[in-house]
């Protein structure tokens, strides 16, 4: 099960910095490219494994529940993620 963090703090660059200049990515943008890379690349090694995404705040939203991994787990479960509110981690 992938927990994908989509709390305000992912608009910040990887220095923290709240306003990231436009050359710099967000964390958000970050973790989506490293997950679609991963996804891809599992998929397209048929690496035999069962794979969920779980995106929080302060609230929990299944995406995709475990399952054998599927072409369109890109589009059922990271299109249209928004980086907003608070998490419940603690750092």
């Amino acid at each position: 099960m992938v927990c994908f963090d989509r709390s305000g703090s992912m608009c910040c660059d990887l220095n923290g910095n709240s306003k990231p200049s436009p050359e710099e990515p967000t964390r958000l943008t970050i973790a989506t490219q490293y997950l679609t890379s991963f996804v891809n690349k599992t998929y397209g090694y048929r690496v035999p494994c069962i794979l969920g995404l779980i995106v929080f705040n302060h609230e929990l939203d299944y995406r995709c529940h475990l399952s054998p991994l599927i072409p369109d787990f890109e589009d059922n479960g990271l299109k249209g993620i928004e980086a907003q509110g608070t998490t419940h981690l603690k750092l």
